[in-house]
């Protein structure tokens, strides 16, 4: 195997760590907007109910009254355990120390196609350590949508 051989692989998998950064981005974007999306209502309706059962607790209140009160408890509750049983603000922090460790490897990639390996002993000792750095954030990365790391890769080769 010779140096441009290897790297010519080292290219490919620069390319499908790319694709793999730009999907750990993109899951953190949409783990934020989740936890935002039910943070807030989950606020508001808490806020709300709260405000209501207290301005009626001395005054006599409808039974539909009572019933929509509970039914925004209920969904409010149902939101506060959904919001706390995904902690996405937790997984969109893991997904974006993913994307930069990736990040940092696409950089090391770009370092080698920047000064090549002097020897093929060499280039297949920087490959080794950049697979084994690889295996590593995959066996410790959160799982993606691969339709979406997909089509990241495919719109990019053409």
């Amino acid at each position: 195997m010779d140096i441009e051989k290897i790297a010519e692989k080292l290219r490919e998998w620069e390319y499908r760590v790319n694709a793999y950064q730009e999907g750990h981005y993109a899951k953190a974007e949409s783990q934020i907007r989740w936890h935002y999306g039910l943070g807030l209502p989950t606020i508001i309706i808490t806020t709300i109910t709260a405000s209501t059962i207290f301005a009626n607790l001395q005054d006599s209140v409808s039974e539909t009254t009572k019933i929509v009160l509970a039914g925004i408890c209920l969904l409010s509750s149902i939101l506060s355990a959904i919001q706390t049983f995904y902690s996405h603000a937790k997984r969109a922090e893991r997904n974006r120390a993913v994307a930069a460790t990736l990040s940092a490897v696409r950089r090391e990639m770009d370092i080698f196609d920047m000064f090549p390996p002097k020897s093929e002993e060499e280039a297949l000792q920087r490959v080794k350590e950049l697979n084994d750095r690889l295996n590593e954030i995959a066996a410790d990365a959160p799982v993606i949508n691969l339709s979406n790391t997909s089509r990241i890769l495919f719109s990019k080769k053409s």
